[in-house]
């Protein structure tokens, strides 16, 4: 991505046609309008009215550059109640050609304009400022971000702030040069009932499931409700992870049609060394219960019950075994069995 250098006029979508308009095919969203051709150089051009009157070029989205003007109308859609912030759309005269298709379509550009904290009121006071309390003019944005991938950009309202935002902005991989087993540090950015979703660096978040968790913990308390964050799965937290897979899945959409759509999606695991530790986590804190459980039950049982233990078993020494043994066979010495008889029948007095 290049920083485009702009000077007056020099960045602005402002291809100008000469000749009759009444036989050429000019695209507004996906609607084919049949007019004539004008007298323009070059193919697969689709034109545009703006709102000034003028008819331009549409400019593909792989043309665009950080800091080159554009002039924008504001859209009647916007997100000011949106979760990462109040957002607004603008037609910018940009679109996107599908070579399988030879079709235009229409790329919006995307304008933030305020934070998740930031009040209404402060919101609409900055759109008014924008666009001069007229949401139907023309207005000079700047590209501050293009994410060719997912075919969309972000505009600015001065040019200082695009390049300033772009400039600040961390350099981030692209999500298909990643590899499954690649080890990676990554932030949890929200904890949903299915799992972490955690941002790795990459132009595409990654999923962390609720599944990988609980076998790492080895408990089914993570299922239950905060589970997660009970074992530490919370927003803002840093953990080390290691991609699980990184392909294509096809989903589908909740339309009329009911279409499927394939889409990238990271699965992402725990790293080696994390579940080492975990496990060494595991058995320590077993340990520890098993420790504890003991103490209760010698610290309960009754005086008069002793149980030896295998150390106290093995310390009998062998010598007092045999020291028993000759008590036996001198005792056996002693006993004089005609004796016995004798005394039985009453007759040792003769």
């Amino acid at each position: 991505m290049r920083l485009a250098s702009s000077t007056n006029g020099a960045a602005e979508n402002s291809d100008t046609f000469s000749g009759d308009l009444s036989e050429t095919t000019n695209c507004k969203g996906d609607t084919e309008i049949k007019e004539r051709k004008p007298f323009f150089s070059g193919e697969n051009v689709c034109l545009y009215k703006r709102l000034d009157g003028q008819w331009k070029r549409r400019k593909d989205i792989t043309e665009l550059r950080v800091g080159e003007r554009l002039f924008a109308t504001k859209l009647d859609q916007d997100l000011l109640g949106g979760k990462t912030g109040a957002k607004i759309f603008l037609e910018c005269g940009v679109g996107r050609f599908d070579n399988s298709t030879k079709k235009w379509h229409m790329v919006n550009g995307m304008m933030r304009v305020g934070g998740r904290e930031t009040k209404k009121a402060v919101v609409q006071k900055r759109l008014k400022r924008i666009f001069y309390n007229n949401n139907t003019s023309l207005v000079p944005v700047y590209v501050s971000k293009i994410n060719l991938q997912e075919k969309r950009f972000e505009v600015l309202p001065s040019q200082e702030e695009a390049v300033k935002h772009f400039e600040q902005a961390p350099r981030r991989v692209s999500v298909s040069s990643l590899r499954p087993g690649q080890e990676l540090v990554g932030q949890i950015l929200r904890v949903q009932p299915y799992g972490a979703i955690i941002d790795v660096g990459a132009n595409k978040q990654g999923l962390l499931h609720i599944n990988t968790v609980a076998k790492l913990t080895g408990s089914k308390d993570v299922f239950k409700k905060n589970g997660l964050k009970e074992v530490g799965i919370v927003p803002k937290a840093e953990v080390r992870v290691s991609v699980l897979s990184n392909g294509f899945k096809q989903y589908r959409i909740k339309t009329e049609n009911a279409k499927q759509k394939w889409a990238r999606q990271l699965e992402l695991d725990f790293t080696k060394d994390a579940k080492e530790e975990a496990e060494k986590e595991q058995r320590e804190a077993n340990q520890r219960k098993v420790e504890e459980r003991r103490a209760k039950w010698e610290a309960n049982r009754p005086e008069n019950v002793r149980i030896k233990t295998m150390t106290e078993d093995a310390s009998v020494s062998k010598s007092s075994v045999s020291v028993a043994f000759e008590d036996e066979e001198e005792e056996e010495e002693e006993f004089d069995e005609d004796r016995a008889i004798e005394e039985a029948l009453g007759l040792d007095y003769y």
